[in-house]
């Protein structure tokens, strides 16, 4: 069994490690119905990643690279055009995964998306499955082990992985699966690629990774952004898309607009939409972007939540602008101090896909998403496009199945 590291990041850890799935359901043609890709970032957008030990390269966001010991790695991406994977396969990218050297008996290398692990439930069944083809110069054939380990409620490895299974990728892309399983409640799991010292290159691309599971859909209120009837607090000025809400308070003023996304404006396939643009006029006391008035439930309790959204910086110099998102939880008393979700992006002039940390909360709790434009150097003003919280479906959620 291939052992688990025990490094698993904390949230202030996964700050820079962060990343969103528009497609709710990626899958092949032969997946079953009415199911939804728990992974992360299928897609491999962005490059917000985060890197433990001997690890170079690029990181897709939401995603880790880990090479400890003398154990060392490299990671990059690579386009994969529309129907390269299979029949009406989108336009994706591709991770390429090398070991460069395995270290010694006992070190660890491979690629994983800890810390936005995803839940379990015991009466429903879960398929892990990926594309895969060989990255060797020579093209020969390259082996991998596929894992999926299962964590318990306090995220401690139960030494269980009945999803796993090894493939032998060749020159050519092609699906491979393991065996299903059911789940556990409370439980989670997570997918980890490792390779295997097979002689040659030890290189690999990998595509679209899936463990089908239970329906997801985005939580949020309006993500869209569609209308102008959103709520304004203090000294704003702009269009507010319903649901969502513009604040300026204590000395603060605010701009905010909206303005139409073109198709593949965002990332490669992306349908046409509705960005919002976001600009603190006044620094001074407390500005910001949510939908604090239609917050979303928690529900069911104990189940993984994950915030993500594409962000640009709007400066118009294209200088970098310090972001900061966070994921407020109220209960029956109003906010409970905790924002479990919450993580920094510094962005740039370029949409990028950025993720914050998975989470779940006690019963009868609400969150909202909110955005907060630091004040630095400068111009402060920032577009958003395409938010979501992703979490199960809420007629699965509120027992209506």
């Amino acid at each position: 069994m291939i052992p688990i590291p025990a490094h698993r990041p904390t949230a202030r850890q996964l700050h820079a490690g962060l990343y969103l799935l528009i497609l709710l359901t990626i899958a092949g043609p032969d997946l079953i119905a009415q199911t939804s890709n728990q992974v992360p970032n299928a897609e491999f957008r962005g490059n917000t990643g985060f890197a433990v030990g001997n690890v170079s390269g690029s990181i897709p966001s939401g995603w880790r690279g880990f090479a400890v010991g003398s154990a060392v790695l490299d990671l990059s991406s690579t386009d994969v055009a529309a129907g390269a994977l299979f029949i009406g396969s989108p336009p994706v990218r591709a991770v390429r995964l090398e070991n460069f050297d395995f270290g010694a008996p006992g070190d660890d290398s491979g690629f994983d998306h800890t810390g936005e692990d995803f839940s379990l439930f015991g009466d429903r069944s879960y398929l892990g499955s990926v594309y895969l083809r060989s990255a060797n110069a020579d093209n020969s054939p390259q082996m991998v082990n596929v894992a999926l380990p299962i964590f318990d409620q306090d995220g401690n490895f139960t030494g269980d992985q009945p999803g796993s299974f090894v493939a032998t990728a060749n020159n050519n892309w092609t699906r491979f699966s393991g065996p299903e399983f059911a789940g556990t409640d409370g439980f989670s799991n997570l997918l980890a690629f490792r390779l295997i010292d097979d002689g040659g290159d030890n290189a690999l691309f990998i595509a679209l990774p899936q463990v089908a599971g239970p329906v997801l859909a985005n939580r949020l209120p309006n993500p869209g952004f569609e209308g102008t009837d959103g709520f304004v607090q203090g000294t704003v000025t702009g269009t507010v898309p319903d649901d969502w809400r513009a604040f300026a308070i204590s000395g603060a003023s605010l701009d905010i607009d909206t303005l139409p996304l073109t198709t593949n404006a965002v990332f490669p396939g992306s349908p046409t939409g509705i960005a919002v643009d976001v600009t603190v006029v006044l620094g001074a006391g407390n500005a910001g972007f949510d939908h604090e008035p239609t917050q979303v439930a928690l529900t069911p309790a104990g189940y993984r939540f994950r915030p993500q959204l594409y962000m640009r910086s709007a400066n118009s110099d294209s200088s970098e602008q310090l972001v900061i998102i966070n994921t407020p939880v109220f209960d029956g008393n109003g906010f409970t101090g905790r924002s479990p979700g919450a993580f920094a992006a510094t962005l740039d002039n370029q949409w990028r896909l950025y993720i914050g940390p998975t989470f779940s909360e006690l019963p009868g709790t609400t969150t909202n998403l909110a955005v907060a434009v630091s004040d630095d150097v400068g111009e402060d003003s920032i577009q958003i496009a395409f938010p979501t919280m992703l979490g199960v479906d809420v007629i699965l959620a509120d027992g209506f199945e």
